[in-house]
């Protein structure tokens, strides 16, 4: 995208040519009028050709004020993506506080409706969603969605792990973290053991009434709803 002092340029200079090309209408305008009743084809054709590029000139500044807007908007919203990938940028995946407070404040400087700063936050859970899932063991998750009881004392070192670095892509973005699963899993495993949810939401340790319970729960149910790919 062209830089925004550029645009900025560029729209003075179509307003510099714009003022040339109406001074010098005028001008012409005013000998046409000065011949009275006998009109000079070369001076209308001469006023013509400048009404045409008067209107050329006109679009083109309209044209680059909208650019102009897009860049600032896009400036804007990049902004708002970064400080809320930064936020996400922790063990957990979580949001904090003081982090939603920092979003909500530049948001508002930044004049993002809400609507639109929530598309945007998807964007970035998405993306980050994916990037983290890199950590997750294949085999030990494989492992892990086959259980068919509950298991949290007897998991080993590389399992831990696995369900530490698939809690936090669950809580970044439930939805994606169920397709991912699928993605790994199958065909090789061909249905959900019993285990495998309260395994991770014990070893995990997610309150029964949190708003992190919803999250993971909304995880398991695509998990129940998805099938299994062709």
């Amino acid at each position: 995208m062209t830089d925004s002092n550029e645009i900025r340029e560029q729209i003075e200079q179509e307003k510099d040519l714009l003022r040339i090309l109406r001074n010098n209408r005028h001008h012409l305008a005013m000998q046409q009028a000065k011949l009275g009743g006998a009109p000079d084809l070369s001076l209308i054709n001469q006023i013509d050709w400048h009404d045409t590029q008067i209107d050329l000139h006109e679009q083109e500044i309209k044209r680059l004020e909208t650019e102009s807007v897009v860049d600032r908007v896009s400036l804007a919203e990049a902004t708002y993506q970064r400080l809320f990938a930064e936020q996400l940028e922790n063990e957990y995946g979580r949001l904090t506080v003081v982090g939603q407070t920092r979003l909500e404040e530049l948001r508002l400087g930044l004049g993002i409706p809400i609507k639109r700063s929530k598309e945007l936050e998807q964007e970035i859970r998405f993306r980050i969603a994916r990037e983290a899932f890199a950590d997750v063991d294949p085999d030990s998750l494989m492992r892990l969605v086959s259980l068919e009881q509950m298991a949290v004392y007897t998991l080993d070192s590389r399992m831990a792990n696995t369900l530490r670095y698939l809690g936090r892509v669950i809580r970044i973005d439930p939805n994606q973290a169920a397709e991912l699963i699928w993605q790994t899993v199958f065909p090789a495993i061909d249905g959900i053991g019993s285990g495998f949810t309260s395994t991770v939401i014990n070893s995990l340790k997610i309150g029964p009434y949190s708003y992190e319970r919803e999250i993971f729960e909304r995880c398991f149910y695509q998990l129940k709803i998805l099938k299994p790919p062709d």
